[in-house]
């Protein structure tokens, strides 16, 4: 019988999946496998030569969506990547004249959270410039937050921070019009819940909410369409269904698939993107110390609104639900270890298409 020796020098899963698919072919034709032991390489990483400097400068070249990927190849480029994403948060902050290092202990304490465009442009890499400044915070918050505001000198127009729903700030989040502005950022980090659309510039159409905002209503739909033709003008591209774009097709699975407007997602599901701000960032590690309401004792589930899968007729409402947890996340514990290991970056990148 033939042998055949095959090497994977790459240690992402995409290609560990490819070469494991290789070898049953092969193995399928009437080849043995040789499995070939390699030594670890010994002494410094050639990655450990690279000034920080420089390592900062491919940070700012670098688009986010290939930015995830380059911070799983090394413990270096993972600790680079989530300061360079604390500090694109912090030049966001700078642009609206907020003292960013003080305004992450107004939201801590506040639990509120930032969400709309100012996430969206960092997580694509600053492709546009936000008009504003989302932040949205419970109810029983709301006047201690624009009390704040007011101290940095804001002038208050009319109320602009949004009502949490059942006092958690990420309910809401998750009834925009589009997945594109499903994100926001906390005093902890940053998250996404659409990765493989959102860092590429895509997003779906979130219709049907369960609070009536149904899209066919005339000025609901006008409302909506102004803020769709503000991203598309900025070159973001929208769908009703992923299975309009080539690469979500070959692995839409209905009911299963993340970016399906069937699947009842969650905060703390691999299909969403972490990305954890330093260690050193003094707000990190007190997020899970403290008893905030966003730790890890509740969570938000959610669904898309729309058509179900190849019916133009059928159509489900979407929804967003503060849910308590009866389990304490495993993550929480090494969140606050001393570990350089980022836990935030999880399973996600083993799935998502980061050559388009």
């Amino acid at each position: 019988m033939a042998s055949l020796a095959f090497t994977c020098k790459s240690s992402l899963g995409a290609a560990r999946q490819s070469a494991w698919s290789t070898c049953m072919r092969f193995r399928n034709l009437g080849y043995s496998l040789k499995v070939e032991k390699k030594e670890p390489i010994k002494g410094p990483s050639p990655l450990d030569k690279l000034s920080t400097e420089l390592i900062s400068t491919i940070m700012e070249m670098i688009a986010p969506r290939h930015l995830v990927s380059l911070a799983r190849t090394c413990t270096r480029f993972r600790i680079a990547f989530r300061t360079h994403m604390l500090s694109a948060t912090y030049k966001a902050l700078n642009k609206v004249h907020l003292p960013p290092s003080e305004f992450m202990e107004a939201m801590l304490s506040t639990s509120s959270i930032i969400a709309g465009s100012v996430p969206a442009n960092i997580l694509t890499g600053g492709s546009f410039a936000p008009n504003d400044l989302d932040v949205v915070t419970p109810a029983s918050e709301e006047d201690t937050m624009i009390a704040m505001l007011k101290n940095y000198g804001f002038e208050l127009v009319e109320a602009k921070v949004p009502r949490g729903m059942q006092e958690n700030p990420t309910v809401p989040i998750m009834l925009t019009a589009t997945t594109f502005v499903m994100n926001f950022i906390s005093p902890w980090g940053i998250y996404c819940a659409y990765p493989r659309m959102t860092l590429t510039e895509r997003g779906l159409l979130n219709y049907f909410t369960d609070e009536g905002h149904d899209t066919d209503n005339s000025s609901t739909y006008s409302r909506v369409m102004r803020a769709l033709n503000k991203y598309i003008a900025r070159g973001v591209a929208f769908q009703v269904d992923d299975r309009n774009w080539p690469d979500m097709t070959r692995n839409h699975s209905c009911f299963v698939s993340a970016s399906c407007t069937h699947t009842t997602r969650n905060l703390y599901d691999s299909a969403g993107l972490h990305i954890s701000f330093p260690v050193e960032h003094k707000g990190y590690r007190r997020y899970f110390a403290e008893n905030t309401r966003l730790n890890s004792s509740q969570t938000t589930i959610w669904s898309l609104g729309g058509h179900f899968c190849g019916s133009p007729v059928l159509y489900h409402r979407a929804f967003s639900r503060n849910v308590i947890l009866h389990m304490k996340r495993p993550e929480v514990e090494a969140l606050e270890s001393d570990d350089d290991s980022d836990v935030a970056l999880g399973e996600f990148e083993e799935s998502m298409d980061t050559r388009s």
